[in-house]
């Protein structure tokens, strides 16, 4: 029986030591500029098939959920690797189906130039007020700023995404060297991250104390400390949740799969707890 509690506890041990890592894990997908490389490679392979059996109607409802995981680097890589499979495989049927779903994205990219134009400015207005703001009062004065534009709602997953897109095009333009304006991008999104994390970092720690108790009392102690947080954070506490489950859903290995299947208990319990009379959001 000791030795059984003892491998109990040393499972939950590391399964709680992998809470750890999960605030940065989080903050990076956000901050990427791109899915996660299972995630590319399904959501490509669902429009694939659409265009396979023939339902080339469906792509605009079925791109819809992720549209804006077509127009970012995972999606080039991911379309890279199949045009050279195809290719070496010599399939007609499979090049035709990449190539319609190219032109596709083509359209989506060409109907959203302008408000693509509108979204780099909006960034780059950002950029400019962090670097004026540093100037001013150094670096006091940019964590201020930044604390507003973040608690404004400004600090968000565009302006992460559009970082790593615009770090990646200097990258590509500066070589070996990195520019001046690259280590501004840089230092901006070591910033970003750090405030973002903080965030996530809050949800962890709640979730964490949590799941250090036997599974049969969780569910308690999740609505208690619901019930003690404001409805914008506990929304925010739940969002984490369905975060931490969607990264985890395509691990292999044992812990990270306990997990997930722990993360998703927790998850339909906080579900239950906001439709419940004690939810007053």
């Amino acid at each position: 029986v000791a030795s059984t509690a003892a491998r109990g506890e040393d499972t939950r041990s590391t399964t709680l030591s992998l809470l750890d890592t999960i605030a940065s894990a989080l903050v990076e997908s956000e901050a990427d500029g791109r899915l996660r490389s299972a995630d590319d490679e399904r959501f490509v392979d669902g429009l694939l098939g659409a265009l396979r059996s023939g339902r080339a109607e469906q792509l605009p409802y079925l791109a819809s959920s992720r549209l804006g995981a077509l127009l970012t680097p995972g999606y080039l890589r991911v379309m890279r690797q199949r045009l050279r499979a195809a290719s070496a495989a010599g399939s007609a049927s499979e090049l035709g189906a990449l190539l319609r779903l190219n032109e596709f994205v083509l359209s989506v990219a060409n109907s959203t130039h302008s408000t693509l134009a509108q979204l780099h400015e909006r960034q780059l207005d950002k950029v400019t007020a962090l670097c004026q703001a540093a100037a001013r009062g150094g670096t006091p004065a940019l964590h201020a700023l930044a604390l507003q534009l973040h608690e404004a709602s400004q600090l968000d997953a565009d302006f992460v995404n559009w970082l790593a897109l615009a770090i990646a095009a200097a990258e590509a333009a500066d070589g070996e060297l990195p520019s001046q304006w690259q280590l501004v991008l840089r230092l901006i999104r070591q910033g970003t991250h750090a405030i973002l994390e903080r965030d996530y970092r809050a949800d962890i720690d709640v979730l964490r104390s949590v799941m250090a108790v036997p599974a049969p009392g969780r569910r308690d102690l999740l609505w208690a400390s619901l019930a003690e947080m404001q409805p914008d954070d506990a929304r925010h506490f739940e969002v984490t949740l369905r975060r931490i489950v969607g990264s985890l859903s395509y691990e292999r290995d044992p812990q990270s799969q306990l997990l997930h299947g722990e993360v998703a208990d927790l998850l339909a319990a906080a579900e239950q707890w906001f439709d419940s009379p004690f939810y007053g959001g």
